[in-house]
């Protein structure tokens, strides 16, 4: 689901916690950040709150928001992140691509 934006990636970085990923991109560390495979919303929320306050964008792969959903254990939602509007946009045009 992600191949669009792994083929135009320069570089990919797999941190192995989504936290820190989404921590890292709201840094600016990281121009985005995905998780093509629904992830639980409770594991990401609280750094979703760090990348916001940044100014950050987080949505689904659909570029719905995530504030729709319950941070609960069960649910679950793909995820696509940047530390800009800008960067968010470009991102999500490129998984459109597919």
């Amino acid at each position: 689901n992600a191949r669009p934006l792994v083929e135009r990636a320069v570089k990919i970085r797999i941190l192995g916690c989504m936290a820190l990923s989404i921590a890292h991109t709201a840094t600016g560390g990281l121009d985005a950040f995905c998780s093509p495979v629904r992830a639980r919303v409770f594991d990401m929320s609280a750094s979703l709150l760090v990348l916001r306050e940044v100014g950050g964008v987080a949505t689904d792969f659909e570029g719905l928001p995530l504030d729709r959903l319950p941070a609960t254990l069960q649910s679950r939602s793909t995820l696509l992140c940047a530390a800009d509007r800008q960067s968010h946009e470009l991102a999500l045009g490129l998984l459109r691509l597919q």
